[in-house]
Formats: C-alpha cells, sequence, structure tokens
C-alpha cells in the first residue's frame, strides 16, 4: 500500500504531461501546421513582402507557451476545487487491480480496464484514459517501493500497456 499527498504543482505538470503524452498532441501541431503551411501560402502569394507580414510565425511559440501556462493554471485552480482527491490517498497495487482510496473516494479497476502505465523520471503515470491519469509521485516513495512498482508493472505487460 502507497499513502501519498500530491501538491497543486505536481498534480498541474503531470496532467499537462499526460495530456501531451497522449494524442492531444498530434491535434495540436497538426492544428499548428495547418496555419503555418497557411500562412507560407498566403506570404508566398505577396510580392511586397514586409517584417510585419511574419509576426504570426514569430508569435507562436509565444501562443505554445500560453498555452501550456494556462493548462497548468487550469489544472492548478481544478487541484484547488478537488483537492480531497489528491490528499491523504491511498493506492493499494496487486497483480489484479488498482485501488485508489481517499477522502470519500474509492476507486478500483482491474488492470485490463485500464489503458496504460507510463514511467518517467518523476512519476508513475497510470492511464484511465487517453489523457487522464492517476499519479504516482516517485518523489515520495522509497527505492524499495519503486523498486517493488516497477516489477509489478513488468508483470502486468499481459495484460497492460507498460511504457517506460
Amino acid at each position: 500500500m502507497i499513502f501519498q499527498t500530491l501538491d497543486a504543482g505536481t498534480v498541474a505538470k503531470s496532467s499537462v504531461y499526460a495530456l501531451f503524452s497522449g494524442k492531444f498532441k498530434y491535434l495540436l501541431i497538426f492544428i499548428i501546421l495547418t496555419i503555418v503551411l497557411n500562412q507560407i501560402v498566403l506570404l508566398s502569394m505577396d510580392d511586397n513582402l514586409e517584417l510585419t507580414d511574419f509576426t504570426f510565425l514569430i508569435s507562436l511559440p509565444l501562443v505554445i507557451t500560453f498555452i501550456w501556462f494556462f493548462l497548468k493554471k487550469s489544472f492548478k485552480k481544478s487541484y484547488s476545487k478537488n483537492s480531497r482527491h489528491f490528499k491523504n490517498i491511498s493506492y493499494t497495487l496487486d497483480n489484479n487491480r488498482f485501488k485508489k482510496e481517499g477522502e470519500g473516494i474509492v476507486l478500483t479497476y482491474k488492470w485490463e480496464d485500464l489503458k496504460k502505465i507510463k514511467q518517467t523520471r518523476d512519476w508513475y503515470l497510470i492511464y484511465l484514459t487517453g489523457m487522464y491519469a492517476f499519479v504516482i509521485d516517485k518523489s515520495k516513495l522509497e527505492a524499495t517501493q519503486i523498486s517493488e512498482l516497477t516489477t509489478l508493472f513488468n508483470s502486468l505487460k499481459n495484460k497492460i500497456k507498460i511504457v517506460n
């Protein structure tokens, strides 16, 4: 059994990571490429180009950065409204199921019903859907717990997709 309390920063970072490591990033890349290609085509038709014509392309990194920070802020706001979902949580993991318990919350899933498990440098992300994951913060685990979880997750490869 693992006991954790996640802070707003960890929830925001891991949620943005989970969102961008899923299919959402492909949609975002497609939209950005479509806009950039459209701008290039429009600019190529103009014989009198000025620096101001490239303002949109120059501002694109700022827009992406804004989206990133907006999402983090949104997840932090969600955390403040639903902090009980992230405080004093216990996770029970075995070969058959994943269980999350907290204040007024008991969620139990068979491994086969979950999408995947992804191990990052900082977290274990247990995906319920392609864009939502439960977070186990490695910084709050002992070395033996990390080893046990890695062993457990590796033994589940026939039940759920494991991504390292």
